[in-house]
């Protein structure tokens, strides 16, 4: 009888969390293709689907998106480069898909960022940021078709293809890189020049996302995840939630619970979402910050799981492209 008394009140405490985040008009957007060592190459795919994991729309793309950032009613796709498929374009791109499932290339400053693994937007000032996972430069294009180059890896020779996620928030630009010394760095927002204030908050590679107009932010920290040498410490796999560079919790991963390879995370509303690895394909969870658990969402069981992202329709605003992205 304590048994199912426990359950009863599990499940319902399940429901109420997803209840706070979901409604009808909350969309889903999953990247997916194939990834086959680093660069990912290949063609890939943009789903968008519903609360339930239901697939309401497909895109195909020509190459593999990394990163998915929305604005208003547009989507902006971060695709590497595929220059090993011959038929794909040799250089990184920057895409948008509106909301009839039309893809245009955006032009952008390619001597900051040529091959784009990583993307993260601020709506006030409107501006796209973008990390290079070749010359580990993260640079910012703004609204009237400026760019300007916010941060570069220490030790980062341009050989090496790496993993980059980025996020930011009110005050801060959040970095997590694997190579050449993995770990999540915290820079201050300024001028738009490269700074040389930043702060290690975390030791482990992973994800980095933010909940828009804060300063809060998550990231995802993964077992064995640097490919180049030992120097990647080892700990329990987590999600750790910072206020500014103040951390305010850790959500542990269960017994069994593994994170997705780069850890996938995304906002959504004043919580996140995050891909966890199952044998039939990526097991999406609510990161539930006001109760601190991870309750289960949908399993995707379709291609390859790369970047998420999400859209609150009852928050949606008019797109704001910079105006150097014209179609081309």
């Amino acid at each position: 009888m304590r048994r199912f008394i426990l359950v009863v009140l599990t499940l319902a405490a399940c429901a109420v969390a997803v209840g706070a985040e979901d409604n009808s008009e909350t969309l889903l957007y999953l990247g997916c293709g194939e990834r086959i060592k680093h660069p990912v190459i290949g063609y890939g795919k943009l789903y968008t689907t519903d609360w339930k994991g239901n697939v309401l729309r497909e895109v195909k793309l020509e190459g593999v998106p990394a990163a998915i950032g929305v604005s208003g009613r547009e989507v902006l796709v971060a695709i590497p480069n595929t220059s090993k498929v011959a038929s794909l374009p040799k250089t990184g791109q920057l895409v948008g898909i509106n909301e009839e499932g039309e893809v245009y290339t955006f032009s952008f400053d390619r001597n900051f960022v040529a091959d784009p693994c990583s993307m993260a937007i601020r709506e006030n000032p409107f501006e796209v940021f973008m990390a290079d996972g070749t010359t580990d430069y993260v640079a910012g294009m703004t609204a009237d078709g400026k760019t300007r180059k916010y941060f570069a890896n220490r030790g980062g020779d341009g050989t090496v293809y790496q993993h980059i996620s980025i996020a930011i928030t009110n005050e801060l630009l959040l970095v997590a890189t694997e190579y050449p010394r993995p770990g999540v760095y915290a820079v201050k927002l300024g001028d738009g020049t490269a700074s040389r204030e930043r702060k290690r908050l975390l030791e482990r590679d992973g994800s980095v996302a933010s909940i828009r107009g804060t300063n809060r932010w998550a990231a995802t920290q993964i077992k064995h995840m640097n490919m180049y040498g030992p120097n990647q410490k080892d700990g329990k796999e987590a999600v750790h939630v910072f206020e500014g560079t103040k951390e305010v919790m850790t959500i542990y991963c269960g017994r069994g619970q593994r994170l997705s390879y780069d850890g996938l995370l995304t906002p959504c509303g004043t919580n996140f979402i995050v891909a966890f690895k199952h044998k039939e394909g990526s097991y999406l969870h609510l990161v539930d910050l006001k109760r601190r658990t991870f309750v289960p969402l949908f399993v995707w069981k379709g291609d390859p799981l790369t970047c998420i992202a999400v859209r609150m329709e009852t928050t949606r605003t008019a797109s704001r492209s910079p105006k150097v992205a014209v179609k081309e």
